[in-house]
């Protein structure tokens, strides 16, 4: 995509940079309901001694319509992990590749700089790029989690076929890996990533960015700096897009007190919910 072809002008958010393009956001999608679609169909299974496993069982008609449910977006998710990488591949080879979502040593700069922002102790907010560290974090966790349950999950599914290979040992071993990274991953969803990227009062209640695939300038002056720089330098008519329309939609709950106590009141209780219902039952 031309840089042209990447910048719009909204009446109500000023300028506009396309940062997802509607593959990526399809992409997103999937990924999105085949995950959420193997947790509440998985847990259930390492859980079965909760009442809320019951429920969830019978919601679905029974175990067998849920368990083949779960091994169905689980297959889904694997052709999605699969095409993102043939995706990845046709990108390099019919643009410049690029290597921005891979871990730098200005990242780690940047999670102490961070630390110290939110310390009080410097008032200069790290400048991110087109990645920032959560972001990378996120994806390279994407990564592994998907082969470690992928994997783990493939050979649980065909024990005929895994024990022609392995001992049964390493079977289990992978069963306890599968269900472990699957808890693990919920709680990195619904802690982590819905919090940075929709509860964080920058983007109370959503950012729209996984559905249209925009920013506006305003986002990119306070998340990614850096890159608005770069593509700012790489246009020849920066004149034209000068304009006194400022994003009247992003930011508007930043420096809300009140929401931040409402979230952090709420994160306590699901805290508090999961001690009690979980934990008792093992990970």
């Amino acid at each position: 995509m031309l840089m042209e072809e990447r910048i719009s002008f909204s009446e109500e958010r000023g300028l506009m940079f396309q940062r997802l393009t509607l593959n990526q956001r399809i992409q997103h999608f999937v990924n999105f309901l085949t995950f959420t679609t193997c947790v509440i169909t998985g847990l259930p299974i390492k859980y079965h001694g909760a009442a809320l496993s019951a429920k969830v069982v019978s919601l679905f008609g029974g175990f067998d319509t849920m368990f083949y449910t779960h091994v169905v977006s689980g297959i889904l998710m694997l052709l999605a992990f699969s095409y993102h990488f043939v995706y990845l591949a046709a990108y390099a080879y019919l643009n410049e590749p690029s290597f921005a979502i891979l871990p730098k040593w200005k990242d780690a700069v940047e999670i102490v700089q961070t630390i110290k922002y939110n310390l009080g102790l410097t008032d200069e907010h790290p400048e991110y790029g087109r990645y920032c560290y959560k972001e990378k974090m996120e994806y390279l966790a994407l990564i592994w989690g998907t082969v470690v349950m992928g994997l783990s999950g493939l050979m649980m599914y065909f024990p005929q076929i895994t024990v022609k290979f392995v001992p049964r040992w390493v079977i289990e071993a992978f069963r306890a890996a599968h269900s472990g990274e699957a808890v693990l991953a919920a709680l990195a969803i619904v802690v982590w990533h819905m919090y940075n990227a929709h509860l964080s009062p920058d983007f109370f209640p959503m950012n729209k960015t996984w559905i249209t695939g925009k920013v506006s300038k305003t986002q990119m002056e306070h998340e990614h700096p850096e890159e608005l720089r770069e593509i700012m330098d790489e246009i020849d008519y920066k004149e034209e897009l000068k304009t006194d329309v400022e994003d009247s939609k992003s930011f508007k709950f930043a420096n809300s007190r009140g929401l931040i106590g409402v979230e952090i009141a709420l994160y306590a209780v699901f805290l508090v919910w999961l001690l009690k219902t979980f934990v008792p039952l093992g990970f």
